[in-house]
């Protein structure tokens, strides 16, 4: 299985909502259902509870959520460990949506221009505390999240503009 499909469900879990996923994943909400309807005729069962306002995963469901995040923490961990043998410089690099589409590809592309030997650039967009989250675990080398008061970046380099 893709592991976008996983990480749609994921999404859909912690948003509770395929429009939310759907605008976090920058993919459309038909697209979002579709990949939910894949994964529970894959698995011939129903995966999330579709009866309140907020989407909330079923037993089985919740089987999935935890295998799909252990499944995409060891698909970073093969990336990590690949990296090295490949001698290919690389960069995994987070930031939010409206960072990215304002100000990421001005960026990128003085960067490339500066730095040639990188030639695998990994690209995310998600919220603050996901990021957070995944710069915990080694996900990203570099992120960029924009102003946030109530958001605590604890012992991570802070530059302010």
């Amino acid at each position: 299985m893709e592991s976008i499909y996983l990480k749609t469900f994921i999404m859909v879990a912690q948003t509770g909502s395929f429009t939310k996923a759907a605008e976090t994943l920058f993919v459309t909400q038909s697209a979002v259902s579709r990949r939910i309807q894949f994964m529970e005729n894959q698995y011939n069962c129903t995966l999330l509870d579709r009866t309140g306002p907020i989407l909330k995963p079923t037993p089985a469901g919740d089987v999935l959520l935890e295998k799909a995040q252990k499944i995409l923490e060891i698909e970073k961990e093969l990336q990590s460990d690949l990296s090295p043998i490949n001698n290919k410089q690389q960069l995994s690099f987070a930031c939010t949506p409206t960072f990215g589409t304002r100000y990421l590809p001005e960026i990128m592309c003085k960067f490339i221009k500066n730095q040639p030997q990188v030639t695998n650039i990994k690209f995310s967009f998600d919220n603050p505390n996901a990021i957070l989250k995944n710069l915990e675990i080694g996900a990203y080398e570099t992120a960029v999240v924009e102003h946030c008061a109530c958001f605590d970046c604890g012992d991570y380099k802070k530059i302010d503009h």
